[in-house]
């Protein structure tokens, strides 16, 4: 089974590869992943970040959700944690690029109706509703790909 913890940081996960962009202590493959995730199509079982997204170019986040169907088998769980968009815990930190609130997940669903104004470039995933928030304001996201 290949489990993916993306952007870990120093929060490293038993039994999933951890990917961040700089070389600490846990992290198993050091790689910017706006260079593409390293892995075949369908190769991946269960995908995890924690204040991953929010960290993206706001322009790069249509890309890394397509990027993460691309190489995630059918079927596979997808889980995010992420600051709500607006909260104070998005806000306070200087690095958080791309807003991110429960509406923005529909975006990302099958048939949703504004995909053919994006030329029909997102692709599905199953949202599990109702999201989660948190008292801290964080997002609990869980997606499978169709």
């Amino acid at each position: 089974m290949r489990r993916l913890n993306l952007g870990c940081g120093n929060q490293s996960r038993k039994d999933f590869i951890n990917i961040d962009d700089r070389p600490l202590p846990g992290v198993d493959i050091v790689r910017n992943l706006l260079r593409g995730l390293p892995f075949d199509d369908g190769s991946v079982d269960e995908i995890y970040s924690e204040n991953f997204l929010e960290h993206l170019p706001q322009t790069e986040c249509i890309w890394m959700m397509n990027e993460m169907h691309r190489v995630m088998r059918s079927g596979g769980l997808m889980t995010h944690l992420i600051p709500l968009a607006g909260s104070v815990n998005f806000w306070q930190d200087p690095t958080h690029l791309a807003h991110w609130h429960p509406e923005t997940f529909t975006y990302f669903q099958k048939d949703h109706r504004r995909n053919l104004y994006y030329g029909g470039d997102i692709k599905p995933w199953v949202v599990e509703t109702p999201i989660e928030i948190n008292v801290n304001s964080v997002m609990f996201v869980r997606m499978t790909k169709p």
